[in-house]
């Protein structure tokens, strides 16, 4: 952030390109990283043979944040003048995420498992032997970086998520529509935290362990498959 230390210099062009005193960076968006910390067990395992929480990971496209907003109260003074002061907050309690579905419905088999632990569409009632939240929600890490896919600077740590919807309705088909299928799920949020220096940790352990992918990816030879 060094370049806003000249900001009278770009009072007037707000431009930190480097052609006046001041040079800044924007923030890009665009480059990010998400998953879930853990599952419930049988979503853990929905997917035979492959891991849940990469599989949400490798294929994260989309991150919609809650947000926080903070109320007012309105005062009357005479003759209709009013004024307001700060009231509660409020803070979002959902957020979505999207992926691309792959053939094989990967997507689909786990939030179904998990939608269906919580309640059975065909009963109503829950699959758990042992009900608990303990058993059913897990915690979200979320990380935005610069372009190097390395510097984080934005995180976040989502906690008490479970699925609301069971979206099998996408799979329906149109003749005259012949494209991709993207596999959209919302959550219930308990709670966010934002850019606390134990979240940036979080944060900084999940960028580690994408970074052996990239890491796979430099001199490496194409394959095909999986």
């Amino acid at each position: 952030m060094s370049g806003y230390k000249a900001l009278s210099g770009n009072l007037f062009s707000r431009k930190f390109g480097g052609t006046t005193k001041g040079v800044a960076d924007p923030f890009i968006s665009g480059y990010f990283f998400g998953t879930f910390e853990s599952l419930p067990t049988a979503v853990a395992s929905s997917v035979p043979g492959i891991s849940a929480v990469n599989l949400i990971q490798a294929g994260l496209t989309s991150v919609t944040l809650p947000t926080a907003n903070l109320n007012k109260t309105t005062l009357d003074g005479l003759g209709g003048n009013k004024w307001h002061v700060p009231a509660g907050i409020d803070i979002g309690d959902t957020c979505s995420l999207k992926f691309v579905e792959m053939s094989g419905l990967p997507y689909f088999q786990l939030f179904h498992t998990w939608f269906n632990l919580i309640r059975d569409i065909r009963t109503g009632v829950s699959q758990l032997s042992s009900y608990s939240k303990e058993a059913y929600a897990a915690n979200f890490i979320y990380a935005a970086t610069t372009p190097n896919g390395s510097t984080i600077e934005f995180a976040c740590y989502m906690t008490g998520m479970f699925p609301t919807k069971d979206p099998f309705d996408i799979y329906g088909g149109d003749i005259t529509a012949i494209d991709k299928v993207d596999y959209e799920q919302e959550f219930s949020v308990d709670y966010v935290w934002v850019n606390d220096k134990w979240v940036k940790d979080k944060a900084a352990t999940l960028i580690k362990s994408a970074e052996t992918g990239k890491s796979a990816l430099i001199g490496s030879t194409p394959t095909i498959g999986i």
